[in-house]
């Protein structure tokens, strides 16, 4: 996983390392401290390891940490420190999220534990499930079907998750995001750069119907686990009052990257996107079209930044822009 130097299992780093300082997250050290940890998790079994999962410098840390219970049987819990004061906010919805089940009874969240204040930690179990992305590869279209299944029980549970995100808030980092653009790769600045124009132009022309209902705002495929007949849905940090499509827009596009740098499943992606889209469309008549295409590309925007300095990133960020651009003009 990326981020951060990974932790043996008495919770010291490996040796040869170097320990990790964040002036943002300086209770990082008293989490991968085990006499520390073994005190804060004593109601939750006896602490046996910790691990560093993935370190965001700056903004957050994941961590597991492996605890024996009372029954001698051994369980992962995922402890999750935020540099901002967002971990009260962030353990509440998950609370209510995973309390109403509003994925259906056939969707698992992970349920938080507890919040411990003085190291901004949210304690989680984890949950069952191997990553979705191997079936999808595969063109697993009956998978596709049962995702749009679960996203829609979330949208239409009735459920409020009380903060509200506007189409504002979803488009204002698209323009720092060329900037970084034109830093990493001059050449293609003026192509996201006309994207970013008509992305500004939609949202000021178009009086689309904007909906209020939880939707979970960081939805891709590596946050869904398959377990047989289960399904697993992670990472709700982000979730909030907004449209739908929003979801539904930042799956499709992150399979459309899958398909790009995956060419040799781009057929069978294809496949699972159409079953995806057509579940979703089918369970949600009011799901404008035409919105979902234009959040579709704005993500597309997002996402060719985010992958423009990784490996192969400036054939996958030109392949991208390029979709964005045929998707705004269906849009438009």
């Amino acid at each position: 996983m990326p981020g951060g130097k990974r932790a043996n299992v008495q919770g010291v780093f490996t040796p040869g390392t170097d320990v990790i300082e964040d002036a943002k997250l300086p209770q990082l050290c008293a989490l991968m401290d085990h006499v520390r940890m073994t005190r804060e998790l004593s109601g939750m079994g006896r602490l046996q390891g910790i691990e560093l999962i993935r370190h965001k410098p700056g903004r957050r840390v994941l961590l597991r940490y492996t605890v024996r219970r009372d029954d001698g049987s051994i369980e992962h819990l995922y402890g999750k420190s935020f540099a901002s004061e967002r971990g009260p906010r962030v353990f509440a919805t998950a609370q209510a999220i995973a309390t109403a089940r509003v994925f259906g009874s056939d969707v698992q969240v992970p349920e938080p534990v507890a919040f411990l204040p003085d190291l901004k930690l949210l304690v989680q179990r984890s949950v069952p499930g191997q990553p979705a992305v191997s079936a999808l590869l595969d063109g697993d279209q009956d998978l596709a079907t049962r995702i749009a299944m679960a996203f829609h029980r979330l949208h239409s549970s009735g459920i409020d998750l009380g903060r509200r995100h506007e189409l504002a808030k979803e488009l204002a980092p698209l323009h720092r995001r060329i900037g970084d653009i034109r830093d990493v790769a001059p050449s293609l600045f003026s192509r996201a750069a006309a994207c970013l124009a008509n992305i500004d132009r939609n949202a000021r022309e178009t009086n689309w119907s904007w909906r209020w209902r939880p939707i979970h705002r960081d939805a891709y495929h590596d946050q869904i686990l398959v377990d047989g007949a289960h399904l697993a849905i992670l990472d709700l940090d982000d979730a909030a009052m907004s449209e739908p499509a929003i979801d539904i827009a930042n799956i499709v596009a992150h399979l459309q990257l899958l398909g790009i740098q995956r060419h040799d499943c781009a057929t069978a992606l294809e496949a699972v996107i159409g079953a995806f889209l057509d579940q979703s469309l089918k369970l949600d008549p009011l799901l404008d079209r035409t919105l979902l295409e234009f959040l579709q590309a704005a993500t597309l925007l997002r996402l060719a930044d985010i992958h423009i300095g990784r490996h192969d990133g400036i054939r996958v960020a030109t392949l991208l822009l390029g979709e964005c651009a045929s998707m705004l003009g269906e849009a438009r």
